[in-house]
């Protein structure tokens, strides 16, 4: 099997592209993202929304099989796999558990979106109207963590610039 093909990886088109399940033993970076997850189970967003989509009867953890940890590309760190309807989280770019604290929010937030709407992956508005509700919510675009963490400076319209960055 090509190295590249067992790598998880966004194409050109955003369209995402899995990598190969092995039956190797897990990695390191693999039992770290598993045990991460878990312990992000239990945070207080992350809960709402997963308790949310069960109540829409999208039942969404790591025991469901939704929730998955990947060797992903660098810089790709989750993504929302429409087709499998999963959470794909990239066990070799965690920081520490708070960060995967805010993406498994950010992701479950596109989780509940799909599942709360007839969404359709190639309607561009559907993507802009997850993608706002995403910022919104989760504020990852709050002005200390753009100036400060990713140093795009800017007092007017950060968060119109931010959800077209995004």
């Amino acid at each position: 099997m090509d190295a590249a093909e067992n790598i998880t990886s966004l194409g050109e088109n955003g369209q995402l592209h899995r990598s190969k399940i092995s039956s190797e033993q897990p990695t390191k970076a693999h039992l770290k993202c598993c045990a991460m997850i878990e312990k992000s189970c239990s945070a207080k967003y992350v809960k709402i929304l997963m308790d949310g989509l069960l109540k829409l009867g999208c039942a969404t953890s790591a025991e469901h099989k939704n929730i998955v940890c990947e060797p992903c590309t660098p810089k790709l760190v989750a993504a929302f796999d429409t087709e499998k309807n999963q959470i794909v989280i990239c066990e070799n770019d965690l920081f520490n558990q708070k960060f995967m604290d805010d993406v498994l929010t950010h992701e479950l937030i596109h989780a509940y979106d799909v599942c709360r709407v007839k969404y359709d992956v190639n309607n561009l508005k559907h993507l802009a109207c997850s993608s706002i509700r995403v910022a919104n919510l989760t504020g990852d675009c709050f002005f200390w963590k753009e100036n400060f963490l990713r140093f795009r400076f800017g007092w007017q319209y950060q968060q119109f610039v931010f959800v077209i960055w995004r």
